[in-house]
């Protein structure tokens, strides 16, 4: 079912960022992490524990070789709080903004920390709502 939507996600960070040794940030471990694994050789995962999460959109490729920094970003607006992870080249925000109930100001601003300063790329992008062409064609 997301299949496409990965390989989309995967060729639009491509265009962005083409060095496969670039550094990678995947928000929110999910299958999304192992389609950019499969060009980038340096993908970490942010998000809530692994062990304990049992939401969202659960990988079934190994991950074992993912690092993963556990971080809340609910806890986005104590910057004391925010990882100490280093920067990264690329980070892929893919489908999570839309279920944090903070304001995205401080979720960005986590994020800025995190994308190198220069040349860093965020790409964030959020669910397209599907409409069934009898539903569209209502007023």
């Amino acid at each position: 079912m997301h299949q496409a939507r990965f390989a989309d996600i995967l060729q639009l960070s491509k265009t962005y960022v083409p060095d496969p040794f670039a550094r990678v940030l995947d928000i929110g471990r999910s299958e999304l992490t192992a389609y950019l694994s499969k060009f980038y050789k340096d993908v970490h995962t942010l998000g809530l524990d692994p062990n304990l999460d049992d939401g969202g959109h659960r990988e079934v490729s190994s991950m074992d070789a993912v690092p993963h920094i556990v971080f809340d970003l609910l806890n986005s607006n104590d910057v004391a709080a925010w990882p100490a992870s280093g920067r990264f080249d690329l980070i892929v925000f893919s489908e999570v903004i839309e279920h944090l109930s903070l304001a995205p100001e401080y979720v960005f601003a986590t994020l800025n920390a995190l994308l190198k300063d220069k040349g860093g790329i965020l790409i964030c992008t959020t669910p397209t709502p599907q409409t069934s062409p009898s539903a569209s064609a209502q007023s």
